[in-house]
């Protein structure tokens, strides 16, 4: 008995050795558990503050400033751009071009140190005519400058200025780089030339003479009124000197090369001519050809050789008012 007891005694041992070379060397799976639920949690809390962070930076770039012109570097602008446009030929005007966006327009505007004021509807329909602010009499005489928007692009510049009458010779001076013989050495020979001659007593002058220069397939046109010389008066023929003639005022119209409505309809007195209205049967429109009985190519020929030409105009296109 006493050696089965021992027996039972050594096999209970090994039995013992065997389960306890079997039991897991690593913690319970229970002390895991809050390790991994906090590892989890700050990751979690990160993510707001990167998407905060993301959404606040657009707003810095918008709120970049534009460089804009003093008055005197507006001035200096306006002088130098009469003098010389550089790369903006007509029908640019201020670096601005119809069928540009007017998103580009208002920049160039505002970095002139203006902006850009609706003053009235446009000609055409769904058109609106804006000013600008600029103070421009110290530069050019009692001028007019306003652009037409149509659409989100710019469609039409219209330019006009006035002669001082304690001043007269300034405003020739002034836009000496856009006279007649200037601009058709510059752009060639006119798509038309229009005259018109008047007798009135306004202004303290007696007889004048519209001249038109239409470059339609460009898109511009400009019209020159100007005084004819007293000595002049009662001979029965008169001269155009546009160099020399002074100038009582010049306007510019400027659209789309693409446009094709006709640059007439800017015009007071074209328009009024083809309204057919009272006011327009006052007037009698020539060509220059037709009061020269020159050619297309020897009025443009007289302009490239001249110094400043000087065309002959029969005394009887005066109309009286």
């Amino acid at each position: 008995m006493r050696k089965i007891a021992s027996l039972q005694l050594v096999l209970l041992i090994l039995i013992c050795f065997i389960l306890a070379g079997c039991s897991p060397k690593y913690p319970h799976a229970d002390t895991l558990v809050p390790v991994s639920t906090h590892t989890a949690l700050p990751t979690l809390t990160i993510t707001p503050i990167n998407t905060s962070t993301f959404i606040a930076t657009p707003t810095l770039i918008e709120a970049t400033p534009v460089n804009t012109m003093t008055f005197e570097e507006q001035k200096d602008f306006v002088k130098e751009f009469l003098s010389n446009s550089g790369d903006c030929q007509l029908p640019c005007w201020w670096n601005i071009s119809p069928g540009q966006t007017w998103e580009y327009a208002e920049k160039n505007i505002q970095s002139l140190g203006s902006t850009l004021v609706p003053v009235f509807p446009g000609y055409d329909p769904e058109t609106k005519v804006y000013g600008t602010p600029i103070i421009l009499n110290n530069v050019i005489p009692n001028a007019n400058i306003y652009i037409e928007e149509k659409q989100g692009l710019v469609y039409a510049w219209h330019i006009s200025s006035d002669w001082e009458r304690e001043n007269p010779e300034k405003l020739s001076r002034i836009w000496k780089n856009y006279s007649a013989p200037k601009i058709i050495k510059a752009y060639g020979m006119p798509d038309r030339i229009l005259l018109h001659g008047r007798n009135t007593n306004s202004f303290n002058y007696s007889r004048s003479y519209y001249l038109w220069l239409f470059y339609d397939k460009l898109g511009f046109s400009i019209s020159y009124l100007s005084w004819v010389p007293e000595y002049f008066y009662g001979a029965p023929f008169f001269r155009i000197c546009s160099e020399t003639d002074t100038l009582i005022s010049i306007e510019l119209n400027i659209q789309a090369s693409k446009n094709s409505l006709l640059l007439d309809r800017f015009d007071t007195m074209l328009e009024a001519i083809r309204l057919g209205d009272d006011i327009g049967k006052g007037f009698v429109i020539y060509s220059l050809q037709e009061v020269t009985n020159l050619s297309d190519d020897e009025i443009y020929q007289a302009y490239m050789q001249e110094k400043d030409p000087c065309l002959a105009i029969p005394s009887d296109i005066w109309v009286e008012k």
